[in-house]
């Protein structure tokens, strides 16, 4: 297994231009409310859990903001959650259904839970900009 050390700047963008890296357009159903919490993963086996991905957290602050997140080139797959409550965790139900807006690259979507990383996965070369659209 490889591991590759990922360097994560997130903030705002101001119409600055960003080295290499992902530039994400997160939109929300629930804006104003709470953090993202962003999970950069380059292998499958870690996806789409936070413990072994390179995290990030940006607070929210409206419907739609653009978060930038500086990697090497390579293959990520990222999921993203909106924490409403301040927990510092992905909330659920009994079955374990999200109860928190979450989104994924690609805007993937699993079938009985989250997307394959080969189906949220994209390729970074240089400047790359994501569209994630967070669903209840």
């Amino acid at each position: 297994m490889r591991t590759t050390t990922l360097i994560l700047l997130v903030g705002l963008a101001a119409g600055s231009a960003q080295a290499a890296g992902i530039e994400l357009a997160i939109q929300t159903p629930r804006p104003g409310t709470g953090e993202y919490y962003i999970a950069v993963h380059d292998r499958a086996d870690t996806f789409p859990g936070a413990e072994q991905a390179h995290a990030a957290r940006a607070r929210v602050i409206g419907a739609s903001q653009t978060v930038a997140v500086e990697v090497p080139d390579g293959r990520y797959a990222i999921a993203v959650y909106q924490d409403l409550n301040g927990n510092g965790r992905l909330d659920s139900n009994l079955v374990g259904i999200p109860t928190e807006p979450v989104g994924f690259s690609r805007n993937a979507r699993g079938s009985m839970g989250p997307p394959k990383f080969d189906d949220a996965a994209v390729d970074v070369n240089g400047e790359h900009r994501l569209d994630i659209q967070l669903t209840d």
